[in-house]
């Protein structure tokens, strides 16, 4: 005999159906979190071997940030220029976005935009960072600055590579995406740009020696970052 559903029973199957529904949720978006920050690492991982290369092809300096004293290239570019990483192709991020920032529209990606990860600017675009002999950082008419971790430029307890965050994940909270350069007193010329805290509160970063960190807002409040540096989704 075909059983009927009665009103009330109906009611309890669709509650049910409901909530089985919804109990995936959680995991796939767990899941999708670590996809995200495992490419994000493995974006940081090329880059790290792209400066690398560049680095012991320069006599230890990685590029300037944004070259003001020649071809005002980014250090995004001078990579793609010298062939240390491939160029992703036209309107392509490629290695230079995590695939978990705020997208950015195919028309505004080009080699030299200044958008994706971002590195660490201590005082000018002219920064040229080496690590041959420690931290320090070049800037024009060749003076050097030598970053510590109580964010004093020039005395104080200095960085190793291995403890120096070099390229993060980022954000500009003025343009609402991401930007290529950084500094720790969050000042920028069109308002402050930050580090962005997306992986599940915390930002990637590659150190100074090549590897890969994902850092909370306290342990990068504790080198010397201040929360105005921060974004948190």
């Amino acid at each position: 005999m075909k059983k009927h559903f009665t009103l009330i029973e109906l009611v309890v199957v669709i509650a049910i159906l409901a909530v089985l529904a919804t109990l995936p949720v959680p995991a796939l978006s767990a899941a999708r979190g670590r996809s995200v920050e495992t490419a994000c690492i493995d974006n940081l991982k090329a880059l790290g071997v792209a400066f690398t290369q560049y680095a012991a092809d320069n006599k230890g300096f990685m590029p300037r940030i944004n070259d003001q004293l020649g071809d005002k290239k980014t250090w995004k570019a001078r990579l793609i220029i010298g062939k240390y990483i491939p160029s992703p192709g036209k309107g392509k991020p490629g290695a230079f976005l995590c695939p978990g920032a705020v997208a950015i529209p195919a028309s505004e990606i080009i080699e030299n935009g200044q958008h994706g990860y971002a590195m660490w600017k201590i005082n000018e675009y002219n920064d040229s960072w080496n690590f041959s002999n420690g931290v320090n950082c070049y800037g024009k008419n060749n003076v050097i600055w030598y970053p510590t971790k109580n964010n004093d430029k020039d005395n104080g307890e200095r960085f190793s590579p291995a403890e120096f965050t070099f390229v993060f994940d980022s954000y500009h909270p003025l343009y609402k995406r991401t930007v290529y350069n950084v500094r720790r007193d969050a000042f920028g010329s069109a308002g402050a740009e930050q580090i962005d805290l997306l992986h599940g509160k915390r930002a990637n970063s590659l150190m100074g020696d090549g590897h890969v960190k994902s850092m909370t807002a306290d342990e990068l409040r504790a080198i010397g970052w201040t929360d105005k540096s921060f974004h948190n989704n």
